[in-house]
């Protein structure tokens, strides 16, 4: 068994996902990465970035797994881009992936104000200024 050959599927694929492009974190956002050696780096021939998905995207997905209407769709993700493009990482040390977006809209729904989705799935999870930071951004952007 030791030396057998193991050839792949032809559909075999496999994919790695890296949030610090190799490089490990000193910020705490993601703790159990590490530095990884360029020996294993290059052993992957393609390096994708993935960047976030287009508004329409986000609005068909959101609309569909939240049930929200399309004004308060289109409040959060214009909230989760001023985040993305502007806030983060001055104001905010973390920003907004789909999945908080989600949970947001489905708080938000649930609780009859999208504010309080961002309050409690979101801006909760922030030191003090920054929670201050993200609220602010929420009041002038959503309108419950």
């Amino acid at each position: 068994p030791e030396m057998r050959l193991i050839r792949p599927h032809p559909e075999f694929r496999f994919v790695a996902t890296g949030n610090t492009n190799g490089a490990g974190d000193d910020t705490g956002l993601y703790s159990s990465t590490v530095v990884q050696d360029a020996a294993t780096f290059e052993r992957f021939g393609i390096v994708e970035r993935v960047t976030y998905m287009s508004q329409e995207e986000e609005m068909a997905i959101l609309q569909s797994k939240v049930g929200c209407s399309k004004r308060h769709a289109k409040e959060l993700i214009r909230f989760a881009s001023e985040i993305r493009e502007n806030a983060f990482p001055t104001e905010v040390s973390l920003t907004i992936g789909p999945r908080v977006l989600i949970n947001i809209g489905k708080i938000g729904v649930r609780r009859g104000s999208m504010k309080k989705g961002i309050e409690v799935a979101y801006a909760n999870r922030l030191p003090e200024t920054e929670r201050a930071a993200a609220l602010s951004i929420a009041g002038r952007l959503i309108s419950d």
